[in-house]
């Protein structure tokens, strides 16, 4: 079930539940662009999820190939950018933070934490082109 682009279908699943014999592959992280992803709002919606589906795994929403492949060999970027960028091999990154993050691995619970930060402000002037998307 698609949940990065979807609020509606966490809805769905909170009136209507989830079988408990069944396991839900949650898209949790969005595959169909190129932005970093809050993981703290990400965490959360995980840390529902468990509550409805305790047999839950998280994945990207749509398939990567179409990303770029990894933001580290882009050297031409504004680092501000940059940082805000995720590619095929970063949503793979985030992905497994989150689950070390929800299984309680402290490192994964900080880059959590950073990733967050990276919302609570503008990006400058950069931020006319985040806010297109």
């Amino acid at each position: 079930m698609i949940f990065a682009q979807t609020p509606k279908t966490l809805k769905t699943l909170e009136k209507y539940g989830f079988p408990k014999d069944k396991e839900l592959i949650a898209g949790i992280i969005n595959g169909r662009q190129v932005w970093r992803a809050n993981l703290r709002d990400k965490l959360k919606l995980i840390d529902e999820l468990s509550k409805i589906a305790p047999n839950l795994s998280i994945s990207n929403s749509s398939p990567l190939f179409h990303l770029p492949i990894n933001v580290e060999l882009e050297t031409k970027i504004d680092k501000d950018l940059k940082d805000r960028l995720s590619f095929a091999k970063q949503k793979l990154e985030e992905l497994k933070t989150l689950k070390n993050a929800f299984l309680g691995d402290k490192e994964s619970l900080k880059e959590v934490e950073a990733s967050a930060k990276l919302f609570e402000g503008s990006f400058g002037k950069n931020q006319s082109v985040i806010d297109r998307t």
